[in-house]
């Protein structure tokens, strides 16, 4: 379930040093379309679905094969982008970093 869309608030993105480097190498179509859903999450934070089990912390947001992987701070109005990646290999990252 989504909030709705709140228009007096603006969330701050900020960005993991990895997730920077990850949507630099992204083709530059696919590029264009995941900075367009970031940019989204200014102002609609909780658009994407929430990670289950031990990434329950995290959000999910689908931009064709990729998914945008981040963290709401409604305390602070803070976004951070955690990772962008292949959807067949984003939750094994994941694991990874845990």
């Amino acid at each position: 379930m989504t909030k709705p869309l709140n228009s007096s608030k603006s969330y701050e993105l900020s960005f993991k040093r990895s997730a920077i480097k990850e949507i630099a190498a992204l083709p530059k179509n696919i590029y264009t379309q995941v900075m367009e859903h970031i940019n989204s999450l200014r102002t609609n934070p909780h658009q994407g679905k929430i990670l289950h089990g031990a990434f329950r912390e995290f959000r999910k947001l689908a931009v064709g094969s990729y998914r945008i992987i981040y963290k709401v701070d409604d305390g602070v109005l803070t976004i951070l982008v955690v990772m962008v990646e292949h959807r067949k290999q984003v939750y094994q990252r994941l694991e990874r970093q845990q």
